[in-house]
C-alpha cells in the first residue's frame, strides 16, 4: 500500500511539474484561503479562546448596575455599600474585587513619566491564582485605609523603567510625589488591567454614601452556575435593594445588576466582528476550493482517454481516484506552506487594524505549532474536498466509449462541462454573497461616520497632563499653572486656540448628583444626575462645538465671578423640556456647593467610545471649579503637523515644570478612528475578502469560458467556414456565460439577504441595506466577468478556421 502511494506521488510530482502554470494558478489560489484562515484562526485562538492565563478566566465577569432613572442605558460602577451587597452572594460567587483606576508620575532620574497604575483589593492576585515573579503582593492587613504605602510592579515596567534589577524589590520608589515600597515585581504575562504598578485600594467600608458609584468590580461565578442563572439569583438581590432603598436612593427603581463576561468587557464589538469574518473566511476558502475544483476538471477532462486507458490495462476505479486525490492534496499542501509564511503577513495585518485597547495585553497571538497543524488540516481536508470532484466525474461512464473518441468532437458537451458550470455559479454565488456583506458594512460604517460628533477633530491635537497633589495642593496652584500654560501654548505660531479640559471627547464624564432652583426631582420626573465636565474659557471655539443659546465661557469667568455653568442639549431637553434653561440655577448636591447660573446650551458632543447614547452633561469653567484639578487633556487647533506641535507643545510644558509628564499624544481625529476600531476592523477585512472573491469568481468563469472556446475550436471554425461571422460567434459564448452566470448571482442574491439578517442581529451598529446595494453588486461583478471573458473570446473569432480543420 506504502508503495503505491509513493508511486501515484511521483507519478502527481511529474503530472503537476510538467504544468508549472496551471500548478501555480491552483497553489496562488489556495494558499491565499488557507493563510487567510490560518491567521484569523491565530487571532481567534490567542485573543477570544485563551487569552488570559488565570484561574477560571472563562469564569469571571464585569459587574455593574443599569439605573434606568439616572438616564443610563449603559452600565455604571457600584457603590461600596453595593459591593459588599454583592460580596454577601456566596451562592453566586466564590471571588469578588474590586478596584479604581490610579495612573500616577514615576518620577526617577529627576524626569517624571506617566505608568498606568490600579489601586485592587488584596484578593485579586488569589482569585487569579498569579504568583510574583519577584517578592510577595500587598496583604489583607496592608490593604486598608491608612495602611502601608506599599505597590507591586508590572514586568513592562520592571523591564522598561528599571532594566530589570532585581534588587527594586525593597526599594522606594517617588509615585506621584510620595514614596512607596516596591513589594515585588508579577510575571511577564500578567497585565492585568493593562497596568504597570498595582496599590492596595484601602477601602473604608464603613463608607454608606450609595452615590458614590466609583468602584470597578469584578468576580468569577461559581462552578456550574451560568450567566443567566447567576443573574436570576442577583434579581432578588436587586429587588430587595428596591424595595429597602428607594425613598432615599429613587435610582433604585427597575435597577438591575448585569453580568459581563470579561471576554466580551475587554474586546467589546471586536469580538463579534472576529466571528463574522471567520465566516468570510471559510467562505472564501470554499471559492477557492471551487475554483482549483473547476481547474482539476478541466484538466482531468482533458486526461480521459489516459485515464481510461489505465483502466482499461488493469487499473481499479479506486486506484484512479487515489492517483487523482493524491494530486490534489499534494497541490494543497503545497498551498498550505505557502499559505502559512502568508498567514504571518496577514496576522500582522488584522492586528494593526485592531486599536491598542482592543485585545486583552495578555494574550499570545502567534503562529505556533497549532497554527501549523490547523493549517496541514485545512489542506489536507481541502485538497480531499476539491479533488474528489474531477476524481469522481472522469472515473465515471463506460471505458470503452472514452477510448473510440478521436477528441475532436463538435462540442465539449457531457458531464464535465455541466460540473464546472455548476462549479463556476457556486462561485458567483459566493462572491455575490460576499460582495453584499461588504457593501452593507461599508454602508453603516459611512453612516455611522455621518452622524453628528458635536466637535470639529480635523487639524486638533491633543495631550494629557497630570499634576502632583504634592507640587500643587490647592485649586488656585493648579489653575494658576493651566493659566499660564495656556497662554504659552496659544503664542505658539500657527496655533489657532488651546484649551483644557477634564474629559475630552470620548473619553466619557464624572457623574455627578446635582439640585435644581426651585424644583425637585419629582417634579422634574427623574433622578438629577449628569456628568461633570471642567473645561477652560476656549474649550468650545476649539473643538467648534455650536452653541444653541446664550454663550459659552469667557475670561470673566474666574475664580472672582459669578458662578457659571454650560449645559448640553440633551440636559437641557431631560431636566428643562421646552423652557430656556440659560438664566436658571443648579448646583452640584454637595454641602457648600454655590448655585451655577446656566448661561449657555452647547450641542451635544459625542462622549462615550463604544457609541452609547449621550448623557446629560453640564460643564464648568476650569477657574471654577470646586477643587484642585490636576489632569486635564489640553487640546491644540492648529494648520501645523502633529509631530512638530506635539514637540513645541512637550517643550512648552517641560519648560513650566520639568515634573509634569505629557503623555497620551494623539490627534483627535485618530480618537474618532480608534473609536470604531472593531467596525473598521469589520469593513476593510471584509471588503479585503470580497476583493479576493470577485477576483477568484472573475478568474473562474474566465477560465471556464476559456476552457470551453479551446475545447470547441474545430467547431468554432466550421462556424466560420460555414459563413458564421464573429459576431455570431461572441453572441454563442456570451450566451453561454450568462446562463452561467444568471442562476449563481440569484442564488447569491438570496444568500445575501440572508447574510444581511445575520449581520444585523450579529454586528448591533449595522443598518438595514440599500434596496440599490444588490443590483450594484450584481452589476459590478457581472461588469468584472465580462471584461475577462474578452480576450478568450477574442482569440476565438480571430484564428484561421483552414488552420483549425486542419488539426
Amino acid at each position: 500500500m506504502s508503495g503505491s502511494l509513493i508511486q501515484d506521488a511521483r507519478a502527481s510530482l511529474r503530472l503537476l511539474k510538467a504544468s508549472p502554470g496551471f500548478s501555480a494558478a491552483a497553489v496562488a489560489t489556495l494558499a491565499l484561503g488557507i493563510g487567510t484562515s490560518t491567521a484569523l484562526f491565530s487571532v481567534i485562538r490567542g485573543a477570544i479562546l485563551e487569552p488570559w492565563p488565570y484561574d477560571g478566566a472563562d469564569r469571571i465577569v464585569t459587574i455593574r448596575g443599569t439605573f434606568p432613572r439616572l438616564g443610563a442605558a449603559d452600565r455604571v460602577t457600584l457603590s461600596i455599600p453595593e459591593l459588599a451587597e454583592v460580596e454577601a452572594r456566596t451562592d453566586v460567587f466564590d471571588a469578588v474585587i474590586a478596584g479604581v483606576s490610579r495612573n500616577a508620575n514615576l518620577t526617577e532620574r529627576g524626569t517624571a513619566d506617566r505608568v498606568r497604575g490600579a489601586a485592587l483589593t488584596a484578593n485579586v492576585f488569589p482569585m487569579l491564582g498569579v504568583r510574583p515573579l519577584l517578592g510577595r503582593v500587598f496583604s489583607s492587613e496592608e490593604d486598608r485605609p491608612g495602611g502601608p504605602r506599599v505597590v507591586v510592579m508590572g514586568y513592562g515596567l520592571w523591564q522598561r523603567g528599571f532594566a530589570g534589577d532585581r534588587s527594586v524589590v525593597g526599594r522606594p520608589i517617588r509615585v506621584s510625589g510620595e514614596t512607596w515600597t516596591v513589594l515585588g515585581v508579577m510575571p511577564e504575562r500578567f497585565h492585568w488591567w493593562d497596568s504597570d504598578l498595582y496599590f492596595p485600594l484601602a477601602l473604608d467600608r464603613s463608607a454608606t454614601d450609595r452615590t458614590a458609584r466609583t468602584l470597578y468590580v469584578q468576580g468569577r461565578v461559581r462552578a456550574g452556575l451560568d450567566l443567566a442563572g447567576a443573574e436570576s439569583r442577583l434579581e432578588t438581590l436587586a429587588r430587595r435593594t428596591e424595595r429597602e432603598r428607594f425613598g432615599a436612593y429613587p435610582e433604585y427603581a427597575g435597577w438591575r445588576i448585569l453580568l459581563r463576561p470579561l471576554v466580551d468587557d475587554v474586546l467589546r464589538d471586536v469580538r463579534r466582528a472576529l466571528w463574522v469574518l471567520l465566516g468570510a473566511v471559510v467562505l472564501l476558502l470554499a471559492l477557492a476550493c471551487t475554483n482549483v475544483a473547476g481547474l482539476l476538471l478541466a484538466r482531468a477532462t482533458d486526461r480521459r482517454r489516459e485515464l481510461a486507458l489505465r483502466a482499461a490495462l488493469g487499473a481499479s476505479r479506486g486506484r484512479i481516484v487515489r492517483q487523482i486525490l493524491t494530486e490534489s492534496i499534494l497541490l494543497s499542501l503545497a498551498a498550505g506552506g505557502i499559505g502559512f509564511a502568508f498567514a504571518r503577513v496577514a496576522m500582522d495585518g488584522i492586528l494593526s487594524l485592531i486599536p491598542y485597547g482592543y485585545i486583552p495585553a495578555e494574550a499570545l497571538v502567534r503562529l505556533d505549532p497549532s497554527a501549523a497543524a490547523f493549517a496541514t488540516a485545512v489542506s489536507v481536508v481541502t485538497g480531499a474536498l476539491f479533488g474528489l470532484v474531477p476524481a469522481l466525474g472522469v472515473t465515471r461512464g463506460d471505458i470503452t466509449s472514452v477510448l473510440r473518441e478521436d477528441g475532436r468532437g463538435l462540442t465539449a458537451g457531457g458531464r464535465g462541462q455541466r460540473r464546472r458550470e455548476l462549479l463556476v455559479r457556486v462561485q458567483i454565488g459566493i462572491a455575490v454573497i460576499m460582495l453584499s456583506g461588504a457593501g452593507l458594512l461599508i454602508q453603516s460604517l459611512t453612516r455611522l461616520a455621518a452622524a453628528p460628533l458635536g466637535f470639529d477633530p480635523s487639524g486638533v491635537l491633543t495631550f494629557r497632563i497630570a499634576l502632583t497633589a504634592e507640587r500643587y495642593p490647592t485649586a488656585a496652584r493648579a489653575a494658576a499653572f493651566h493659566e499660564e500654560l495656556l497662554r504659552r501654548m496659544v503664542s505658539m505660531p500657527g496655533v489657532e486656540s488651546a484649551a483644557s479640559v477634564s474629559n475630552p471627547p470620548l473619553s466619557g464624564g464624572t457623574s455627578t448628583r446635582f439640585e435644581l432652583e426651585g424644583r425637585s426631582a419629582a417634579e422634574v420626573g427623574a433622578v438629577l444626575d449628569a456628568n461633570e465636565i471642567v473645561a477652560s474659557d476656549a474649550y468650545f471655539e476649539t473643538l467648534r462645538t455650536p452653541l444653541l443659546r446664550g454663550r459659552g465661557f469667557t475670561p470673566r469667568d474666574d475664580a472672582g465671578g459669578p458662578a457659571v455653568a454650560v449645559v448640553n442639549a440633551t440636559m437641557a431637553r431631560r431636566f428643562w423640556g421646552t423652557v430656556n434653561p440659560v438664566g436658571l440655577r443648579l448646583r452640584k448636591a454637595v454641602a457648600g456647593s454655590p448655585w451655577l447660573t446656566v448661561v449657555g446650551v452647547a450641542a451635544d458632543v459625542l462622549s462615550e467610545p463604544d457609541g452609547s447614547p449621550v448623557r446629560q452633561t453640564f460643564f464648568v469653567p476650569l477657574a471654577q471649579a470646586s477643587g484642585p484639578v490636576r489632569n486635564v487633556a489640553v487640546l491644540l487647533r492648529s494648520g501645523l503637523p502633529a509631530a512638530t506641535l506635539a514637540a513645541g507643545a512637550r517643550t512648552r510644558v517641560t519648560s513650566l515644570d520639568r515634573e509634569v509628564p505629557v503623555f497620551a499624544i494623539q490627534t483627535l481625529d485618530r480618537i474618532v478612528e480608534a473609536s470604531r476600531g472593531g467596525k473598521r476592523l469589520a469593513v476593510l477585512l471584509m471588503s479585503g475578502f470580497a476583493a479576493a472573491a470577485l477576483v477568484l469568481a472573475t478568474v473562474g468563469l474566465s477560465a471556464t469560458v476559456a476552457f470551453s472556446v479551446a475545447r470547441r475550436r474545430r467547431e468554432i471554425g466550421i462556424r466560420v467556414a460555414l459563413g458564421a461571422k464573429p459576431r455570431d460567434i461572441r453572441t454563442m459564448f456570451i450566451r453561454d456565460a450568462r446562463a452561467i452566470f444568471v442562476p449563481g448571482a440569484a442564488v447569491g442574491i438570496l444568500g445575501g439577504i440572508a447574510l444581511e439578517r445575520v449581520l444585523r442581529a450579529t454586528l448591533d451598529w449595522t443598518t438595514p441595506a440599500n434596496p440599490l446595494l444588490f443590483p450594484v453588486v450584481v452589476l459590478l461583478l457581472a461588469s468584472m466577468m465580462a471584461a475577462a471573458t474578452l480576450l478568450p473570446l477574442r482569440r476565438a473569432v480571430l484564428g484561421d478556421p483552414a488552420d483549425v480543420l486542419q488539426e
